[in-house]
């Protein structure tokens, strides 16, 4: 396995968790996760963003198919790496959550 392999498989987890939260939790760059989760209440997509367990496995699915391209693979690694940034600064901080999240 090459550098390049192994950096994806280090990243995808973090991205994954990553885009998962931001779905399920947060409002989102001009509110469009706020937006998505309100169209899409009472229906299945709905409930497949009620939660991030539930969110992370159509999630992972589609990270798989992005790192696929050069351009997916840059998004893994930036999801990474604001999930990292996120988690140090829980440590950091102490974990507790904003709210709204």
């Amino acid at each position: 396995m090459d550098i390049n392999n192994l950096l994806l498989v280090a990243c995808l987890p973090l991205a994954c968790w990553r885009f998962s939260v931001m779905l399920v939790r947060e409002t989102g760059p001009f509110e469009v996760f706020e937006w998505i989760r309100h169209k899409t209440r009472n229906t299945m997509l709905g409930d497949l963003l009620s939660c991030v367990h539930c969110t992370s496995i159509w999630v992972s699915a589609g990270l798989l198919v992005a790192i696929h391209s050069e351009a997916g693979q840059w998004v893994v690694i930036w999801l990474a790496l604001s999930a990292v940034t996120i988690l140090y600064e829980k440590v950091i901080n102490g974990i507790r959550t904003p709210p709204g999240l």
